[in-house]
C-alpha cells in the first residue's frame, strides 16, 4: 500500500507544496516499513513532521486570512489525535 502524489494536490505556494510532497514521502516510508522497530521510527518521524507542517500551514492560512481556517484546523487536530493514538 502506498499513497500516490498528484499535481492536483498542489496549492500554488511553493513551500507548502514541497512540504506536502515530503509528507507523502514520509507516509509511504511508514507504510513500507516491515518490522515493528521500523514502523515505530518511521511513524514517529511522520507524526513529528505532520505536526510541524500543520504549524507552518496554519500560520500561512492566518497570514492569508483563509476563510475556512477553523474547519481546516479541526481536520489537522483530528489527524494529529489519530497519529498520537497509533504511535
Amino acid at each position: 500500500m502506498s499513497l500516490e502524489w498528484s499535481d492536483r494536490y498542489k496549492i500554488g505556494e511553493e513551500k507548502t507544496d514541497e512540504e506536502h510532497l515530503e509528507w507523502f514521502r514520509l507516509a509511504n516510508t511508514f507504510l513500507a516499513a516491515v518490522d515493528l522497530k521500523s514502523k515505530q521510527e518511521t511513524g514517529e518521524a511522520f507524526r513529528r513532521y505532520t505536526c510541524q507542517h500543520f504549524f507552518n500551514e496554519e500560520a500561512m492560512m492566518h497570514e492569508m486570512q483563509f476563510p475556512y481556517i477553523a474547519t481546516h484546523v479541526e481536520e489537522h487536530e483530528r489527524l494529529v489525535y489519530t497519529l498520537n493514538q497509533i504511535q
